[in-house]
């Protein structure tokens, strides 16, 4: 019975590394990730928003346009936490070499404006002075709109 479920095991495990290889040998390796139109974040601070990644010495990645497709949502959310709100992937290239099965990606990026906090209100409060409550949440007419720290103060 023991001898069974380790021969089971065994399998599911070959099986799981054979499909590993098989996706690896199909999916084209990526040799750089190049932001373009950032002006605001380094393309290292985006880069850490993203799951699809240049590829390193030991260290190979590869090209799955599923999780490219959530990095470039990713990418967009990113910047609309962070008080660009008309910020969006403005297009993207994939250069693609099919004899070494390699995929260069360029992003371009169109920040827009920053949006600011232009006023803040309380409502429903009958037992502190709104002064209080707003001193209180940390948020201030004039700061760039973060998402978080609006929550946090929520």
């Amino acid at each position: 019975m023991r001898k069974r479920y380790l021969f089971s095991f065994l399998l599911i495990v070959l099986m799981i590394i054979h499909a590993g290889m098989y996706a690896a040998k199909n999916a084209f390796k990526v040799t750089s990730v190049t932001f373009e139109g950032n002006n605001i974040y380094r393309s290292r601070t985006l880069q850490e928003v993203m799951v699809t990644r240049a590829s390193k010495f030991l260290r190979p990645a590869y090209y799955y346009p599923e999780i490219f497709s959530e990095d470039m949502k990713n990418l967009v959310l990113f910047y609309h936490q962070n008080g660009y709100l008309q910020a969006k992937v403005a297009d993207y290239s994939l250069e693609r070499s099919e004899e070494k099965k390699q995929v260069s990606i360029i992003i371009q990026i169109f920040e827009g404006e920053p949006t600011y906090i232009e006023g803040i209100a309380i409502f429903g409060n009958t037992v502190f002075p709104d002064s209080i409550l707003v001193r209180a949440i940390g948020l201030q007419k004039g700061n760039l709109l973060q998402q978080k720290k609006v929550q946090d103060a929520t």
